[in-house]
């Protein structure tokens, strides 16, 4: 007989013997459960990674609207910004004209309660004070003074020639034209 008969006859088609063969299952089923383990970490892994990034998305539309807003609120505080200022220039604009106007009234009113031009002599033609030693209506320039206008109603001009002893402005050339004396056109100012 063959000492190793037995021993041979023992052993499995993988060459070990069924000693072995509880372990090896129990390794199969450890490596098994160690795989399902990472493979549900790696699931879990990428749900945490998709959670966040629908939080990023979440968050970019938020600015995005955000963002949105402050540029509405931004165009609208310089629409009203444009407005009031408009509304204040014109405001004061008016209130400007109207002092003027007040002031204009109010210096016309001193000259007819005084009766004189404050030692300025009056221009006959518009009965206003004279600003300087001219008096201008209707593109005419007398540069006669009152003084010697009365000179020339006391000597019998009549008033409906007055006018007409002056010059008459260039407006193309800016340059005194002389109108040549009296002109008996019968164009009444006064």
């Amino acid at each position: 007989m063959d000492p190793q008969g037995p021993h041979n006859s023992s052993q499995t088609s993988t060459g070990l013997t069924p000693y072995f063969l509880p372990l090896l299952s129990e390794v199969k089923v450890i490596q098994r459960q160690e795989q399902q383990e990472q493979q549900q970490e790696q699931q879990q892994e990428q749900q945490e990674q998709q959670e966040q990034q629908e939080q990023q998305q979440e968050q970019q539309e938020q600015q995005e609207q955000q963002q949105e807003q402050q540029q509405e609120q931004q165009e609208q505080q310089q629409e009203q910004q444009q407005e009031q200022q408009q509304e204040q220039q014109e405001q004061q604009q008016e209130q400007q004209q109207e002092q003027q106007e007040q002031q204009q009234e109010q210096q016309e009113q001193q000259q007819e309660q005084q009766g004189g031009c404050g030692g300025r002599e009056k221009c006959l033609v518009t009965g206003l004070c004279m600003v300087t030693s001219e008096c201008v209506i209707g593109g005419w320039v007398l540069h006669i003074s009152a003084s010697f206008a009365s000179h020339l109603l006391a000597s019998g001009v009549s008033p409906q020639l007055l006018h007409l002893l002056g010059r008459r402005e260039h407006k193309t050339t800016k340059s005194w034209q002389a109108d040549g004396g009296l002109h008996l056109t019968g164009r009444i100012i006064w």
